[in-house]
């Protein structure tokens, strides 16, 4: 693969890396547990333990998001390293600082 194109790929991952970061960050800002209380008190004897019992699953499932878009972006910082250093620093020094330089933010 030509040296350009692995600069693209770079800049490509580090856009990913930024849509992940911003996901990640609306994640925090979600209160799962607002969502226990409006619905808790909607509903009475089974029904309330049946929400209970799924509202369980879908925080259980919330819980992991963190961790795997976290391990996305590790996937793609790595990537992007790999890229980065793949570019001949003697054939093409100012796209293999480039590069480095991206994957370094």
């Amino acid at each position: 693969m030509n040296d350009e194109r692995l600069l693209k790929q770079v800049i490509e991952l580090g856009v990913i890396v930024t849509k992940l970061r911003n996901v990640r960050s609306e994640v925090w800002g979600f209160n799962i547990n607002t969502y226990e209380n409006a619905g808790a008190n909607q509903w009475k004897g089974k029904g309330r333990d049946r929400f209970t019992s799924r509202f369980e699953d879908a925080r259980s499932t919330f819980a992991q998001i963190d961790g795997q878009i976290g391990q996305a972006i590790r996937d793609c910082k790595s990537k992007q390293w790999s890229l980065a250093f793949s570019i001949n620093p003697i054939e093409h020094p100012l796209l293999s600082a480039q590069a480095i330089g991206i994957a370094g933010s």
